[in-house]
């Protein structure tokens, strides 16, 4: 499972709109419903079940960086994926206390718990890497900020 591949180019929000944390999961998720095709009714229950997992604890792991996910859930068939960027930062509840700047929300059907898994720790460990989140945070190439989705890729096996 490639972030390269999930977070292609028309799963990247380089822009949001969005300052508050249900406005984010919110804008993330119709942009993914759009590109889906996912009906009104089910976009609701799966933004309905982010929230709730966020409610569990959040998911802003810190460094300006957000993982707004659900596994296991029945309102999918595959692995599905938007990354977004907000310039000014949102309040995430982040574990460090600073604002989010990129977000990668992750949405995993039952039965891809692994998966779903593997993308979660290429996403840690890009957020390690001070590099490429400055560069994320601040590239206006969207095809330049799929190279280091690659990179990260080829680090992680």
């Amino acid at each position: 499972m490639n972030l390269h591949d999930l977070f292609c180019r028309d799963s990247i929000l380089s822009d949001l709109k969005a300052r508050e944390k249900r406005q984010v999961v919110r804008e993330l998720i119709a942009h993914l419903a759009a590109r889906e095709g996912i009906a009104p009714d089910v976009t609701k229950k799966i933004e309905a079940a982010v929230m709730r997992r966020e409610a569990r604890g959040t998911t802003g792991i810190g460094r300006g960086v957000a993982i707004p996910h659900v596994k296991g859930t029945a309102h999918v068939s595959r692995i599905l994926a938007v990354f977004g960027r907000s310039k000014e930062g949102v309040a995430f509840e982040s574990l460090d206390g600073q604002p989010a700047h990129l977000f990668f929300l992750v949405i995993s059907p039952g039965g891809e718990e692994e998966n779903h898994l593997k993308v979660m720790r290429k996403i840690a460990r890009l957020a390690q890497d001070e590099k490429s989140i400055r560069y994320l945070k601040s590239s206006v190439d969207l095809a330049s900020m799929g190279e280091i989705l690659k990179e990260v890729d080829e680090s992680v096996a």
